[in-house]
């Protein structure tokens, strides 16, 4: 181009010059036709081989597309058959990573779920150390591409054990997902593990999540291993050819123990399946099922049943006697040397004493969830109060013997016959460990097994009647009188709690129209009130500067006092305040400061003051 546009320069100069001679400017003319032509043909030269370029580079183009799609398309068949892929390292290197990989690199040590996904690979056998985290919810999908839903798919000749003689935990946080999950896999065997929830989630919270899952898979091997509830189902499995599952252990589901559907060929050998209400063995449109050298057991119900397309096939005794299941086929289910038997917490708990029967409750705390077991042994004769504690704790250790979760509780009623002068309201143990005697007793040295000089009932009520709260003018701060009602005064438990005797009674203000418990040890005469969620806030006296300080709050935050001008003060430990009026509930409020100089504020019970 730029030797066209000095052609044309020197053309133009050229002609302006030579306008006047014609025969100039066709010789001009003639050679600046010449030059156009020259160039063009150049530029088509050139043109052509950018074309043949452009050309040359898409082919080249197709060329690396076919050989990248041809390398997925392979590494799509071997995820999909189970083949062995590239042994090659995972280009993506694993922060952290402590797993130790055999010479031979088929068997592969791991500390945690990360480790074992970013490892996991067909043909290989993983050893799981004790003591790591492997709740496989929450991790990485990038890390591998056969860890999938929080789970393992496109896996075929793996072995995933724990190490060591002790079964290895292997648990999740989620109450939404499965501890372990499988689909489209071969010749998976799972080996020494302990699997459930952690931390456990009663049934009512339990949003779905099971132990074990498997799916569009063949030849699964479940050995040595415990699932165990929260988990809704121990084992459930869908369209699997051959589900091998021997010496393992599986408790306390809130739904089924398993649930088998769309199955074939079932081997269940040497196993213990146990049910707490209703929860049983469910098998729908599955063939060549086997159930054997197994125990069958109810732990405070009948013993779970298998269940084939909705119909039962065992026959048991209502009452849960133990019988035994040699050899016999029912709905294309195989039963050989089965032991069936119900009820055995409550025939172990029977053996406490003669004449005793049992009832047996679980559900959960409604507030915070925590499952517990409710046992009320009823006796037919009265009892020897120096076996009250014995008995209880036998109880508790029976029942606690079959629930192995860190947040469990078991509540004991002793309901014993007495005559007609007693309220009969049992011996009982409570969450925080109490245990209420509700007064069934006529000597605390005998139930209790000591010497200790316990106080009387005159002695303690006289410590409460020096320890009662005054009433208070709020105008002057003086005490006036408040009319508590000492025929009314109760004693309506008395509890043993961390080797203390305590009385608990009830009285009332007649004129303050307040009621209030109060808590005395039977030992020192100390008394206590209800106060942050326990009965033993231990009452003191308030001082003016105290209450001052609580009334200036109160004035500076105007809020209304009572008309009367009347208000019971109680003084908790040396820096908490109780005040109640016939008009308000009771307000809590924390002392801050110097004793001569102190500051008031709200203190919100059960949250710590915040």
């Amino acid at each position: 181009m730029r030797k066209i546009l000095i052609v044309l320069i020197i053309l133009i100069f050229t002609l302006s010059a030579c306008k006047k001679n014609e025969n100039s400017a066709e010789v001009v003319e003639k050679y600046l036709y010449e030059a156009l032509e020259t160039e063009n043909e150049n530029l088509k030269e050139e043109n052509e081989g950018l074309k043949n370029q452009i050309i040359s580079l898409d082919q080249q183009l197709i060329e690396v597309t076919e050989v990248l799609e041809k390398a997925n398309a392979d590494s799509d068949s071997d995820e999909v058959s189970g083949e062995n892929p590239d042994d090659s390292e995972n280009t993506l290197l694993l922060a952290g990573d402590k797993a130790t990989i055999s010479e031979d690199g088929k068997t592969i040590t791991v500390n945690n779920a990360r480790e074992l996904v970013y490892h996991m690979r067909p043909g290989k056998t993983y050893l799981l150390e004790p003591g790591g985290n492997y709740d496989l919810t929450g991790i990485d999908s990038t890390l591998n591409p056969n860890y999938y839903n929080y789970g393992f798919m496109n896996l075929k000749d793996v072995v995933i054990e724990g190490k060591g003689d002790d079964q290895v935990d292997f648990m999740t946080a989620s109450t939404y997902d499965d501890v372990f999950r499988m689909e489209n896999s071969a010749n998976v065997t799972l080996r020494n593990l302990n699997l459930g929830h952690n931390p456990v989630v009663e049934w009512s919270y339990c949003a779905g999540g099971g132990v074990f899952y498997f799916h569009n898979s063949q030849e699964i091997t479940i050995e040595n291993c415990t699932m165990y509830g929260s988990g809704t189902v121990g084992i459930i499995a869908d369209n699997v050819i051959g589900l091998y599952v021997s010496d393992s252990r599986i408790y306390d589901c809130s739904r089924n123990i398993v649930e088998l559907s769309n199955l074939e060929s079932v081997i269940m050998s040497g196993c213990v399946f146990e049910n707490s209400s209703a929860e049983n063995l469910e098998i729908t449109n599955s063939t060549d099922i086997t159930f054997k050298d197994s125990k069958f057991t109810g732990l405070i119900s009948n013993y779970p049943n298998i269940t084939v397309d909705g119909f039962y096939i065992l026959d048991f005794e209502g009452d849960g006697s133990e019988y035994t299941i040699e050899g016999k086929s029912s709905k294309g289910v195989r039963l050989e040397n089965l032991s069936i038997k119900g009820f055995e917490i409550t025939r172990e708990l029977e053996d406490i004493y003669d004449g005793i029967s049992i009832e047996l409750y679980s559900g959960s705390n409604e507030l915070s969830g925590e499952p517990y077991t409710d046992c009320t042994i009823r006796y037919s004769t009265s009892l020897d109060e120096a076996l009250y504690l014995d008995h209880l704790d036998k109880a508790k250790a029976i029942i606690s013997e079959y629930y192995e979760h860190d947040y469990f509780s078991v509540y004991v009623n002793l309901d014993i016959i007495e005559d007609d002068s007693s309220n009969n309201m049992g011996v009982r143990t409570y969450w925080d460990g109490r245990v209420s005697l509700s007064n069934n007793y006529s000597d605390l040295n005998k139930v209790l097994g000591n010497s200790v000089n316990y106080m009387d009932q005159d002695s303690a009520i006289a410590a409460l009647v020096t320890a009662l709260p005054k009433a208070i003018n709020v105008r002057d701060i003086s005490a006036v009188e408040a009319t508590w009602a000492m025929e009314s005064l109760t004693l309506y438990d008395t509890i043993i709690y961390e080797g203390e005797v305590y009385y608990q009674y009830g009285l009332e203000a007649i004129d303050m129209y307040y009621w209030r418990g109060f808590t005395v040890n039977a030992r020192d005469g100390a008394v206590y009130t209800w106060f942050d969620g326990t009965e033993f806030g231990e009452m003191m006296n308030v001082s003016d500067n105290d209450l001052q300080a609580v009334f200036s709050y109160l004035e500076v935050n105007n809020e209304t006092l009572p008309d009367d001008g009347k208000v019971i003060a109680i003084g908790i430990k040396s820096d908490i305040v109780l005040l109640s009026n016939n008009y308000q509930g009771l307000e809590t409020f924390i002392l801050e400061g110097s004793p001569d100089n102190r500051r008031a504020e709200y203190y919100y019970e059960f949250l710590g003051g915040d």
